[in-house]
This record gives C-alpha cells, structure tokens and sequence, in this order.
C-alpha cells in the first residue's frame, strides 16, 4: 500500500495516542488521517492493505482482538468517505 509521507504521519500521529478510544483527542487526530487519506486515494480503500499497515504500525498481531478495532475505524472511515463524496466536501 503506497501513502504519501502526510498520509503516514498522520496515521502515525493519529496511532501514536489512544487510537483505540473515542476521545475528542483521539478522534480529531484520526479525522485528520482520513482527510489525508481521501487525499493520496480519493474513495477508494485498501481494507486489507490499510488493516495490515496499521496492525504492523501499532506491532500488534494481525489476528488480535485489537484487529477488530482496526476494522471498526476503517469502517468508520467508510461513513466518513460517503459523507464526503455525497456533500462534495
């Protein structure tokens, strides 16, 4: 999966707190890697590529229950990427 160097480190930035929770922080840091996401990729998602990425940036096993919560952002990234293209934001 090839991400610009603004779309690594605002995963990093963004993996680097408490991704995991829902904390306005957290969440605010993650809005930022989606918008530099849809930047690099526009709508289309790499579900496999982007969870594996982000499993060996956060050094967790792939199969972890941690791996679920991976899939729940890229989820949550889906919605956010819907919203976008459908307001032309």
């Amino acid at each position: 999966m090839q991400l610009s160097q603004n779309c690594i480190s605002t995963l990093r930035q963004w993996l680097a707190g408490e991704w995991h929770t829902q904390h306005p922080t957290d969440m605010k840091m993650f809005f930022k890697f989606v918008n530099a996401y849809i930047l690099d990729h526009r709508y289309s998602v790499d579900e496999k590529g982007l969870r594996n990425l982000m499993a060996d940036q956060l050094r967790i096993d792939h199969h972890s229950e941690q791996t679920y919560l991976i899939s729940e952002r890229i989820s949550l990234m889906y919605q956010i990427m819907d919203f976008v293209r459908a307001t032309g934001r």
